[in-house]
């Protein structure tokens, strides 16, 4: 079970880190750019809801809770980052960071959830290929 769970790490990680899936960080990237060192509190809520988001999505596609067509989730994924990309560009140091919390975090909820879509494909093959073994 331990080899398990360190597969399943491993996998993660190469998901987020692989070249041709940079949607992640792109995201993350254009997420955080507006915040400071002394942020790292609220980049922290954010990255972190983030991959709440994408977890959920992931679980509850491997459980066949949600489905949804994969051309409509690779559409949506650049615009997540376009939509954060023009909400950070007309909001940067209009608001006060306080006011813009609530949206930030629903709308990270709610791309981490897209996001999570992406990957519960390639999940879904990978755990079937284990489960014909």
């Amino acid at each position: 079970m331990l080899d398990e769970f360190w597969f399943n790490v491993n996998h993660g990680i190469n998901h987020v880190l692989d070249i041709n899936g940079y949607d992640h960080v792109l995201f993350l990237m254009v997420l955080t750019v507006p915040y400071l060192f002394k942020d790292w509190k609220r980049v922290l809520f954010l990255v972190t809801t983030f991959t709440l988001g994408h977890t959920l999505s992931l679980v509850l596609a491997a459980f066949n809770v949600i489905r949804i067509n994969v051309s409509w989730v690779e559409f949506l994924i650049p615009v997540t980052i376009i939509l954060v990309a023009v909400f950070n560009v007309f909001t940067a140091g209009k608001l006060p960071q306080k006011n813009k919390i609530g949206v930030l975090f629903f709308s990270t909820l709610f791309f981490g959830l897209i996001h999570g879509l992406g990957f519960a494909r390639e999940f879904q093959l990978m755990v079937g290929a284990s489960d014909n073994k």
